[in-house]
């Protein structure tokens, strides 16, 4: 149980100084956590490769909409009005 607390502090600290070195380099904040996000995307492809995991087409178009939506909040640059 510490453990496990231990990693999700660990990940959440790691999230706060990504959005902190995104917004000093100027990019837009969406952008981190649609990366986030794609942590998916990576695991699929691993479980692919290690275990031998067969996509199904419902696999495919959710890898086909995070990456078109990581594109597309990549694109834009951030509204600095």
């Amino acid at each position: 149980m510490a453990f496990g607390g231990s990693l999700e502090l660990l990940g959440a600290e790691g999230l706060t100084i990504s959005f902190k070195f995104a917004f000093a380099a100027g990019l837009n904040g969406g952008i981190v956590g649609a990366l986030i996000s794609m942590n998916t995307v990576f695991i699929i492809f691993t479980t692919y490769f290690l275990f031998g995991e067969r996509l199904n087409k419902i696999k495919y178009v959710a890898i086909a909409l995070l990456v078109s939506a990581v594109v597309s909040v990549s694109l834009f640059p951030p509204n600095t009005t």
